[in-house]
């Protein structure tokens, strides 16, 4: 069975018993998601990646607490909506047809923010690449 990952609008991710919430300390993160990714892959001062064959997810830290996410490979959904593994031309019309406005970037400098799920979604061509892809999904607290 593929991984999942669910959006929890506004706090983070989760799929299965897995969360990662931000504000949460990167010891409790890197603990519960060893048994997914084992060790990060890149670790620096306030950043980790985890990947394993399905996801990648991109967290960053301020006093050792998540203050951002950014899932960039795999499958993240919110309620039936996939919101990675998509283009930006499918997850368009699915999101303002369940009442969430799109704007432009607050947080980032790239993408499209949502603001009704605390989201920024980018595409491959708001990140200087081609095509309406999705490059990522970012949360941030």
């Amino acid at each position: 069975m593929a991984e999942r990952w669910e959006l929890v609008p506004h706090r983070g991710l989760r799929s299965g018993d897995v969360e990662v919430l931000l504000r949460t300390g990167r010891d409790e993160l890197r603990a519960a998601l060893a048994g997914r990714f084992g060790a990060p892959d890149e670790n620096r001062p306030y950043e980790d990646q985890f990947s394993n064959e399905e996801t990648t997810l991109f967290l960053r830290y301020d006093g050792g607490l998540l203050t951002s996410i950014l899932f960039i490979a795999g499958s993240l959904q919110f309620e039936g909506i996939e919101l990675y593994d998509t283009t930006f031309g499918a997850l368009e019309p699915a999101l303002t047809a369940r009442g969430l406005e799109l704007k432009d970037p607050v947080e980032f400098t790239d993408g499209t923010d949502v603001p009704g799920l605390g989201v920024n979604i980018a595409t491959r061509e708001d990140v200087g690449s081609d095509g309406d892809e999705i490059e990522w999904v970012a949360l941030w607290a």
